[in-house]
């Protein structure tokens, strides 16, 4: 008798079991359905100058977009992208960061080496043209063709140079516009160590902050690329006296 009403417990629980896991399965089921089936209203107010009635398409399913596959594939690609632009701006700035310590280093051991000055004056620019390696090199080839007085010193090594000539008037106009023009607000962030001697002007050493001087004078950066570092090349023009000043120091 006992052996039967404890088997007659289990067989009601199974069977409740059961009846519970069927029940769960149909509401999955009506979920997964309802899901399928669902509507999104289109609109409910008539089209202004059309007389469609929208409120009669309320609950119309709503058909997938044409451009949606489009819009997922676009949105793929951005990412791609987004990732491939982290990558490059990475590489860039690896790239960037050596180079600026390898020129680090390169201007410091130029600024340590023993320095061997070359002077030489010239009386005008044929006399120039005549020395082989001078033209282009030391003396820049946008001078004057009238310009006289040349004076020129320069270190082999390190690159540094300073240079002063005279130059026609026209012809210094035309000079002033192949090279770019330093704002007057930029000018005392000029710094000029001088090139020490006698045909280089007392004026042109040091901090350039002198109001007085861009009433009469005017500085130039050449923009001229060198072989090597760190290297920035200036000139400053004397309208008064027709004078230019020209130099290569390492920053």
């Amino acid at each position: 008798m006992m052996r039967n009403r404890k088997k007659d417990r289990q067989d009601i629980k199974a069977e409740a079991l059961r009846e519970k896991n069927r029940r769960l399965r149909e509401a999955l089921k009506a979920l997964k359905e309802e899901r399928k089936e669902q509507y999104i209203p289109v609109g409910s107010r008539v089209a202004d100058g059309y007389g469609i009635d929208w409120s009669s398409r309320a609950g119309e399913k709503r058909k997938p977009a044409i451009g949606d596959k489009g819009v997922g594939l676009l949105r793929s690609a951005l990412n791609g992208l987004g990732l491939m632009a982290i990558l490059l701006a990475v590489a860039v700035f690896a790239y960037a960061s050596i180079d600026l310590y390898r020129q680090h280093l390169w201007g410091r051991a130029l600024r340590e080496h023993e320095k061997v000055f070359v002077t030489a004056h010239y009386p005008d620019v044929k006399a120039v043209a005549r020395k082989s390696g001078m033209l282009g090199e030391w003396i820049p080839v946008f001078i004057p063709d009238g310009a006289t007085e040349i004076n020129e010193k320069h270190d082999a090594v390190t690159g540094e140079g300073w240079l002063s000539f005279r130059f026609p008037l026209e012809q210094g106009k035309v000079m002033a516009g192949r090279v770019y023009k330093v704002r007057p607000e930029k000018v005392d962030l000029i710094v000029v160590r001088g090139a020490g001697e006698k045909w280089w002007p007392q004026w042109l050493k040091g901090k350039q902050n002198n109001p007085r001087i861009s009433s009469v004078r005017e500085f130039y950066r050449t923009n001229r690329w060198f072989r090597k570092a760190s290297l920035f090349e200036y000139m400053a023009i004397d309208w008064n006296k027709r004078e230019a000043y020209l130099w290569r120091e390492l920053i």
